[in-house]
């Protein structure tokens, strides 16, 4: 989505950091403006591998200690909602779309539950980037250890 202010830094020079911040922000701009309820805020933690087994070779998986992020979580009932806000069509059943640093296997919970991170696509306005596409997996009955 190209707006106003994304023209007048591309004709200062300041291409690259006008259209991060405002393509960004104006995603979640027009969601929280169409619909008031949306929470963006989630708990994240990231994936530590540990020591190898000795016997299978297989690293012990951890978790970093919590930390808040932004992500927008688009459940396949909200799909249409947000495409209409933001025309951001998702290509996964289960949604997150973030400007901050993630990684696979890293899980994030929101009020709805606990996700995992299974792969991420990166949006970009020409060689510019955007927002991260992230491919979420419930974990049900997770509880956090």
């Amino acid at each position: 989505m190209v707006t106003p202010a994304v023209i007048d830094y591309a004709q200062i020079g300041a291409f690259r950091i006008g259209v991060y911040y405002d393509s960004f922000d104006s995603v979640f701009a027009q969601v929280t403006k169409r619909y008031n309820f949306v929470s963006f805020d989630v708990r994240y933690r990231k994936m530590l591998l540990g020591t190898r087994d000795t016997i299978t070779g297989w690293r012990a998986v951890t978790y970093d200690t919590a930390s808040t992020k932004e992500m927008l979580i688009v459940s396949p009932s909200m799909r249409a909602m947000v495409y209409s806000a933001t025309g951001l069509l998702s290509s996964y059943s289960l949604t997150g779309y973030t400007a901050d640093v993630v990684f696979k296997g890293d899980q994030i919970t929101s009020d709805n539950g606990w996700y995992k991170i299974t792969n991420i696509r990166f949006h970009t306005v020409g060689d510019s980037f955007q927002l991260r596409e992230c491919q979420l997996e419930e974990l049900p009955l997770y509880q956090e250890s």
